[in-house]
């Protein structure tokens, strides 16, 4: 596991140099506690990755939730998954982008726990250089995404033990409260930033 300072070195990191693909991932999560899912090719140094899994530096990068159970108890995480550039270009000679962003729970790691809600909003500017929504088009990809993420405070995720406890349907549901009111939730932290995606200036 990382600091919360640690994933978003990690992620700025992976979005810097990430390659957008049409068959890439930028999933908005339509539940009352966003889970987004990421998926994108990435520049990646040579540390990065194995000996025998290195021939060049395009990698791909899957972020997404996930659910585990430790000690008896369902804790939601943030899973980071890493291909190595030798499966990547075989993907890409194979066409088969998308199977690069399929879970791989033996091999994804996670890298944040108690995860209430994690967005990433694709973003682009329009011609007054105002941020507004992405919508897919000529193979562009988006110029930022808007990172949102809401983690349970250490009280709070002891008491949500089952998946509908973090969906917000469980009987703590009153602890999480309304998503729109997570900053003044003592029992959430909220972190969020805005993030460039790809060789664009920064935001």
């Amino acid at each position: 596991m990382v600091t919360i300072r640690a994933l978003i070195t990690q992620l700025t990191a992976d979005l810097s140099t990430a390659r957008y693909h049409k068959d890439g991932i930028l999933e908005k999560s339509s539940a009352l506690w966003p889970v987004d899912r990421l998926g994108f090719l990435t520049l990646q140094p040579a540390r990065a990755q194995s000996d025998a899994g290195r021939i060049g530096d395009l990698c791909a990068v899957h972020y997404y939730i996930h659910d585990l159970t430790i000690g008896g108890k369902t804790v939601r995480c943030l899973m980071r998954g890493f291909r190595e550039s030798l499966t990547t270009f075989k993907a890409l000679e194979n066409e088969h982008v998308a199977a690069l962003f399929t879970q791989q729970i033996p091999i994804d790691e996670p890298v944040v726990f108690g995860v209430v809600a994690f967005q990433a909003k694709p973003m682009t500017r329009d011609a007054t250089g105002k941020w507004i929504d992405w919508v897919p088009h000529d193979n562009t990809g988006p110029e930022a995404l808007d990172i949102c993420l809401v983690m349970a405070r250490r009280n709070l995720a002891g008491k949500l033990t089952l998946p509908a406890d973090w969906d917000g349907a469980g009987s703590t549901a009153r602890l999480l409260g309304r998503p729109s009111e997570a900053v003044r939730n003592a029992n959430l932290e909220v972190y969020a930033t805005l993030l460039r995606f790809g060789n664009h200036d920064h935001p």
